[in-house]
């Protein structure tokens, strides 16, 4: 059983250089922890998945910023009418 979700902000690209300024010390780590004597699997798989994560989180806060910019122009139009 598998879902498919086609939002409309996944195929805006997001440049590499802009994505690793979010959680920029994940391929350090990686490479850290990779050398190590242990390796902690649960480790990598999680600062792997905060890699995986970084368009998506761009894209969301980009939206966040929209909306919030456009309810505040609602709002300031609103308010000049009263």
């Amino acid at each position: 059983m598998g879902e498919a979700y086609n939002v409309p902000w996944a195929g805006i690209p997001v440049p590499d250089d802009l994505q690793t300024k979010i959680f920029p010390f994940v391929e350090t780590a990686l490479v850290n922890i990779k050398s190590s004597s242990k390796l902690n699997q649960g480790v990598v798989n999680f600062l792997e998945l905060l890699q995986q994560l970084r368009p998506f989180s761009w894209r969301v806060s980009e939206l966040l910023f929209l909306y919030a910019y456009f309810n505040l122009v609602w709002y300031e139009g609103v308010c000049r009418h009263l």
